[in-house]
Parts: structure tokens; C-alpha cells; sequence
């Protein structure tokens, strides 16, 4: 498993669809996922650290889940079918740890709020992630970073 961090939410320029945007820890790999209006939206807010007037669905589940003396331990992202990835919660008991089917998307909005890992198999980095490439200055030659 790769450690993911959070690098950003996207819209394609129709404004019908976002995309979260996974970075590999350390390196240049990202993974990008489509989702929907909703999750962007919960997962922006807890990129922004805004407190939600009220609890919304992921912050109620998180409530939910400490309460009853468990924790988000990480999120794995561990399969892509027919360009669906699939997702497990890991909650902490003191039973020992649970695995819970998620959708991505879920899973990194209750990470963020929770401080869990978020983590991909490698598989699926290799089947569907990708390296930018590096912008080219006018002589095809890679630009100089910007100072």
C-alpha cells in the first residue's frame, strides 16, 4: 500500500464533474478519481478546516463511530473495476479492526476529518495512476521552476 495525501479538488471545465486528486507521499504519482458534487463538497470543507454550522453526513458517522469507542484508523483504496475504484474504512474497536465497503470518496472525507491514513494499492496506482509531465519551456527543453 501507498501513502496518499489530498492535493486537490477539480471541475472539468462543463462544471458536470469533479475529480479528487490523490498525490503520492513524496513522489510525483497522483491518482485522479471522479465524484460527485456532494462528496467534493464535504471533502472542500474539511480541506478548508470550516466547521459546518450542523453536522453533515461524514461528520454525524465520525460522531457516530468515536462515541461507540472506535476510530478511523485508514482508508484503502484497494481495487478498480470497469474504472470504479473500491474502498474500505478501517475502524479501530476494541474488538479489533473492522473493514467497512466505501466508496473512495466517503472514505477521504472521513480521513481528512479524522487525521486517518489514506493509503492505495499499488496495483492501482499502476493501472490508473499517472505522472504529470513536466511543462516544456519554448526551446522543448523542461521550463525552469519559478522562483
Amino acid at each position: 500500500m501507498t501513502e496518499m495525501r489530498v492535493e486537490g479538488i477539480g471541475r472539468d471545465p462543463a462544471g458536470e464533474a469533479y475529480f479528487l486528486v490523490l498525490r503520492e507521499a513524496g513522489a510525483e504519482r497522483r491518482l485522479i478519481l471522479q465524484i460527485g458534487p456532494f462528496e467534493a463538497a464535504m471533502i472542500g470543507m474539511a480541506l478548508g478546516g470550516a466547521p459546518a454550522p450542523r453536522p453533515f453526513t461524514h461528520d454525524l458517522l465520525v460522531q457516530a463511530i468515536t462515541r461507540l469507542g472506535g476510530r478511523v484508523e485508514r482508508v484503502l483504496i484497494h481495487d478498480v473495476r470497469e474504472e470504479t475504484f473500491i474502498g474500505v474504512l478501517e475502524v479501530g474497536t476494541e474488538r479489533g479492526l473492522i473493514e467497512l465497503d466505501c466508496r473512495p470518496s466517503d472514505g477521504v472525507a472521513l480521513a481528512l476529518r479524522t487525521s486517518a491514513a489514506i493509503l492505495v494499492a499499488e496495483e492501482v496506482l499502476a493501472k490508473a495512476g499517472v505522472v504529470p509531465e513536466e511543462p516544456e519551456g519554448p526551446s522543448g527543453q523542461p521550463s525552469e521552476p519559478e522562483r
